[in-house]
């Protein structure tokens, strides 16, 4: 089973496989994200800007599809 982005531990480049361009705000790159809703029992998708995920976050960008 494939680790989900929110398993994984950030590292300085995401994988390449979740790269879907680059943030609207602050030019980062912008990431996808599956991501469980148990309420819905289903996933649904998450881009998220890479720069959310650094330790500081320098942006909070996200959007749900």
């Amino acid at each position: 089973m494939r680790e989900t982005l929110t398993e994984k531990r950030v590292e300085t480049r995401p994988d390449p496989e979740w790269v879907r361009g680059r943030c609207p705000t602050c030019s980062e790159v912008l990431i996808s994200n599956a991501r469980w809703i148990a309420a819905n029992h289903r996933y649904v998708i998450e881009w998220i800007c890479w720069g959310a995920l650094q330790e500081p976050p320098t942006c909070d960008f996200h959007q749900m599809l």
